[in-house]
């Protein structure tokens, strides 16, 4: 039975997350978590909304969810929220066709909210008969409506339109310095985290992010753009750092091409393990080389620029800050770096971050009400 909304109607919302008792989520080194928690944030500073509360799926439900250190959340069962909300957001998990059914049923209006790139998971599943979460789900679950952010809805918006007929609405990216304050306050690094301005003299060293676990984030053009720029610039370059490569250290593949490069002869790069990211550019880092295809919105890029580190990249959407190269231009991304390593206005760049920082932060007005539309225009 369709439930009656009018504009003064102060809407349930809830929010699906998997939360075992005995293997509880690590937030931190999960970009999807950060999501669904700077999501739940951001909806209780609404005034449109009378709650938020999380349904939490799971074989043994743990009760509350630990977000950082000290902060936990409530979760609720399905029983729970069965009979007591308006709008359900299946984000953290998926659910039953029969629990999906139940809400609707009911006048619950039911989305999925995806916020990877499902496209390239399910094709690389169907490629090569991976098995990554988040891809290739198809339940025939009938929804209300589907989100997803910006930076996919180049690939995916036809996709979610076709698999789930529903329609698709691409709402804001979402960030906010709570994860990375508590990291820095974990690790004790108050003063070592942020970028120092460098003497003409010292030489930078740059460190690569990328993942490598598919490809719309992998190390190869960052390899070749500081390949590039070492070719050109040896002086400015102290070092380069690619982590998350350990792991091809006996792959034949990796290391053919990691040996066509000048910088894996001779020592310049070093190729490591997966560290966080506040504790590795403490000690070991200046600057940051990265590259994403069809993925140009990261936690990565605002955790970096909230430490005002320059940020060498191609995200067309973050193309007004940091050193921004065009999609696979090699020889563009090199002399963006060079510039970043020799030209780096840190008091200009700290202004454009933190105006870059509030446009996404989950308690931005503009965001806040984007998400109260997103959410009252599922019942129209």
């Amino acid at each position: 039975m369709p439930k009656k909304i009018t504009k003064d109607t102060k809407l349930k919302v809830g929010i699906t997350v998997n939360s075992e008792q005995d293997k509880l989520p690590s937030v931190w080194s999960s970009g999807a978590w950060q999501n669904v928690i700077f999501l739940y944030y951001l909806l209780q500073e609404s005034h449109r909304l009378s709650s938020v509360r999380f349904l939490n799926h799971a074989v043994k439900p743990s009760k509350t969810l630990e977000v950082v250190q000290g902060t936990n959340l409530p979760l609720h069962t399905f029983d729970e929220l069965k009979d007591d909300l308006d709008v359900l957001i299946i984000m953290g998990i998926q659910l039953s066709q029969e629990m999906v059914d139940h809400f609707r049923e009911k006048g619950t209006k039911v989305i999925c909210f995806h916020v990877g790139n499902h496209y390239i998971i399910t094709l690389e599943n169907i490629l090569f008969d991976l098995h990554q979460r988040g891809g290739g789900e198809f339940d025939g679950c009938t929804m209300d409506g589907v989100w997803t952010l910006p930076h996919h809805e180049k690939t995916c918006r036809s996709f979610f339109e076709t698999t789930l007929n529903a329609p698709v609405t691409s709402m804001p990216y979402l960030w906010n310095a709570l994860f990375i304050e508590h990291m820095v306050l974990k690790n004790n690094l108050g003063g070592k985290f942020g970028y120092q301005p460098k003497s003409s003299e010292y030489k930078q060293k740059i460190v690569i992010f990328e993942p490598n676990i598919n490809i719309v984030k992998s190390s190869i053009y960052p390899m070749l753009i500081s390949e590039l720029a070492y070719r050109e610039k040896p002086e400015l370059i102290g070092g380069i750092h690619v982590t998350n490569t350990a792991k091809f250290h006996r792959q034949t593949a990796f290391n053919k091409f990691a040996f066509t490069l000048d910088i894996t002869k001779k020592g310049i790069a070093s190729y490591d393990d997966r560290y966080d990211t506040p504790s590795f550019m403490s000690f070991y880092g200046d600057i940051v080389l990265s590259h994403q295809w069809e993925n140009g919105l990261n936690n990565l890029y605002f955790d970096l620029l909230y430490g005002n580190y320059p940020l060498v990249h191609n995200s067309i959407f973050l193309k007004d800050i940091g050193y921004y190269y065009e999609e696979f231009d090699a020889k563009g991304g090199a002399k963006q770096l060079i510039k970043a390593l020799s030209k780096h206005n840190h008091e200009d760049y700290k202004k454009k971050c933190k105006k870059e920082l509030d446009k996404v932060d989950i308690y931005n007005s503009e965001n806040i009400k984007a998400y109260e539309d997103g959410l009252f225009a599922l019942f129209k």
